[in-house]
């Protein structure tokens, strides 16, 4: 098994009518609140907090990249 380079580049939430679809294989989810942005291996994608925490394991939010900061 090789070593994937997995980074999480932001944490973010966006309104519940603009919600995107989970990225994880077999999730049919639709994601608004923690939306995990995800650098794995070069390529983006996007996960819910379940399926982060399944398939990559316990992310340090505070481990992103990039910050978002709301009104």
């Amino acid at each position: 098994m090789t070593d994937r380079n997995i980074e999480l580049l932001a944490l973010v939430r966006v309104p519940k009518t603009e919600r995107v679809k989970c990225r994880a294989p077999g999730c049919v989810r639709s994601i608004y609140a923690n939306v995990h942005i995800v650098l794995i291996d070069g390529e983006l994608t996007v996960y819910g907090s379940t399926c982060a925490t399944n398939l990559l394991g316990k992310l340090d939010p505070g481990s992103a990249r990039y910050t978002v900061h709301g009104s």
